[in-house]
């Protein structure tokens, strides 16, 4: 019942002539080494071009100073568990002043309680704090029982939908996983009081499949472009103190 869906499965620019070139965004925070924490969105799967449209490289390059340093350390299908072993390591010998984690979707993939996922999470963002990182923001759960790749996998799909990819059993009923991502959403909120991290409150903008249709890609799950643009913003609100970013 835990398991839920799949997952199917730094940056540059264009710059003109000096003389017309537009200016920077004046930057947020005055970040040096900027490292991202998660997984498949982390990268920019479902976008055309992963490293220049991923949400992380977009929020690079426009909150963030032109002198900082960008590392993305995301891995596809990282858990938690995972980005503890493999991710959190390379991420404290970069003694990073600005650190995104944004890890939950894989954690409920493999059936991971919300106990479990709470004591991962909270010691990630221990050891973050513990080493000094001045600036966490961490995300959570996006509503996912509206997303077309969780819905292919419900009895009678809609119409449309893209092929089912899951077949270790069957899917929980959208309710049973409203319940869970709330779950874990409280989990979230909770460690990133304890640890002062800025929450980025991505289920704060409801059913986006639903509603934007164009932000979700072909394969059901990962955002587009667009949609990464709009989780970017998102980050970047939260760094100037509003944790529940809604597009005009």
């Amino acid at each position: 019942m835990l398991a839920l869906l799949l997952v199917v499965i730094a940056c540059s620019g264009q710059p003109g002539a000096a003389a017309t070139r537009t200016p920077p965004p004046a930057p947020l925070v005055n970040a040096r080494i900027f490292v991202a924490i998660g997984a498949s969105e982390t990268l920019g799967l479902g976008s055309q071009e992963p490293e220049v449209e991923a949400w992380t490289s977009v929020f690079y390059r426009t909150a963030l100073p032109q002198s900082a340093l960008f590392y993305n350390l995301g891995e596809v299908g990282a858990t938690t568990a995972q980005a503890l072993r493999d991710e959190l390591p390379v991420a404290l010998g970069l003694h990073p002043d600005l650190v995104t984690v944004w890890l939950n979707t894989n954690d409920l993939v493999h059936g991971v309680s919300p106990t479990e996922y709470a004591a991962q999470l909270d010691r990630l963002l221990s050891l973050l704090a513990r080493e000094g990182v001045a600036r966490m923001l961490v995300a959570n759960t996006p509503v996912l029982s509206d997303l077309p790749a969780y819905r292919a996998c419900l009895p009678d799909p809609p119409s449309g939908a893209p092929a089912c990819a899951f077949t270790a059993g069957p899917m929980p009923a959208p309710a049973d996983l409203d319940r869970l991502v709330d779950a874990y959403n409280a989990v979230i909120a909770a460690a990133a009081e304890r640890y002062h991290a800025q929450l980025v409150d991505l289920h704060c903008q409801g059913p986006t499949a639903a509603q934007h249709p164009a932000w979700v890609s072909a394969d059901g799950f990962h955002p587009t472009a667009e949609g990464y643009a709009q989780i970017a913003q998102a980050f970047a609100a939260a760094l100037r103190g509003t944790a529940c970013y809604r597009p005009a």
